[in-house]
């Protein structure tokens, strides 16, 4: 129950109800919460800006041909579909979002240093699950660490995520001239440093649970249609599968499903087809920063445009935008 509806306001209060001098002593604290989210979204774009442009252009200087690629490309999403769900559900139900990112974080920087010393496919496609699997599994850990500080501490999630973004486009820029210059061997190292430092980043998150010296935080929460103040946790498989009989929940699946499932080849095989085409690696990275300039556009606004015209439009949009993009680049336009 709120506290707000057993006590009377507080004539010294602010008009969302929380007294002024509480606010400035909690706000050290909500600051420091969102630059461990902020801080980590960045680090692990790091690894996503080399990885998801570049590992392919590595292992095809590996000796992997296309079939090679693209299975162990794919393998990570076949396991994924099982895996991650049952590692977001142990965390759930033990309010671990934190250790858990931490040892992903660390098992991402083991499989890559692994990586460096293979050359055979199957040791590479053991190794490349393993990364593959960890970077991704830790995305349901801080997207729940950063919507409990919207929903708990009015934090604005889009600013926080937008550091992912940003640092997307670095990575991508920096690895295309570095490749450009160094070859593509060095892709696995620029890996290799990219999830060393998110390991490291994942030790600045902290347990929303642990703020202000309290089990939970009493400060001003969202009370918006949008972001209700209290939300579910599911903590066990049955609670989980029981969203399947939402109609609602089956639609948002099946549209952001499809949606995302139009990404497979421009993701695996985007950057070798350009190669293939005479743009350059430096070029590549541009390509890539691109669309993830547009991403920043929309995570830096996103707040006031769902606000305005609501998530199912603000979703529509965004399938109606991914037919526009794959019609235009269905005729393989040039640079």
């Amino acid at each position: 129950m709120d506290v707000s509806t057993q006590r009377r306001p507080d004539p010294n209060s602010d008009r969302k109800g929380t007294p002024p001098t509480t606010r400035r002593q909690d706000e050290p604290s909500r600051n420091r919460y969102a630059v461990g989210i902020s801080a980590y979204f960045g680090a692990l774009f790091l690894i996503y800006g080399i990885h998801l442009p570049y590992f392919p252009v590595w292992l095809d200087w590996r000796g992997m041909d296309a079939a090679e690629i693209a299975i162990i490309t794919a393998l990570p999403f076949f396991v994924r579909f099982l895996a991650s769900p049952v590692i977001a559900l142990i965390a759930d139900s033990r309010d671990a979002h934190c250790t858990t990112t931490i040892v992903l974080s660390w098992l991402a920087l083991g499989a890559a240093l692994t990586l460096t010393q293979l050359s055979s496919f199957w040791p590479i496609a053991a190794a490349a699950l393993v990364l593959s699997l960890c970077k991704t599994s830790v995305m349901p850990m801080i997207e729940t660490l950063a919507v409990s500080g919207v929903t708990r501490f009015r934090l604005d999630y889009g600013r926080m995520r937008l550091w992912g973004s940003l640092t997307f486009i670095f990575a991508s820029l920096a690895g295309g001239a570095l490749i450009e210059s160094y070859g593509s061997d060095i892709t696995i190292w620029l890996i290799v440093g990219a999830c060393g430092i998110t390991a490291l980043a994942a030790h600045s998150l902290i347990n929303p649970k642990a703020m202000a010296g309290a089990p939970d935080y009493k400060g001003p929460r969202v009370t918006s249609k949008e972001t209700p103040a209290t939300t579910a946790t599911p903590s066990s498989v049955t609670a989980a599968l029981g969203l399947l009989k939402k109609p609602e929940f089956v639609a948002l699946l099946v549209a952001t499903g499809a949606v995302q499932a139009t990404h497979a080849t421009y993701y695996i095989f985007g950057t070798l087809h350009w190669l293939s085409q005479g743009i350059d690696p430096i070029e590549a990275g541009l390509l890539w920063g691109i669309g993830v300039t547009a991403e920043i556009i929309v995570f830096a606004w996103a707040a006031p445009i769902i606000h305005r015209i609501g998530a199912e439009k603000l979703l529509l949009a965004g399938c109606a935008a991914a037919v526009l993009r794959w019609s235009l680049i269905a005729t393989d336009p040039g640079f």
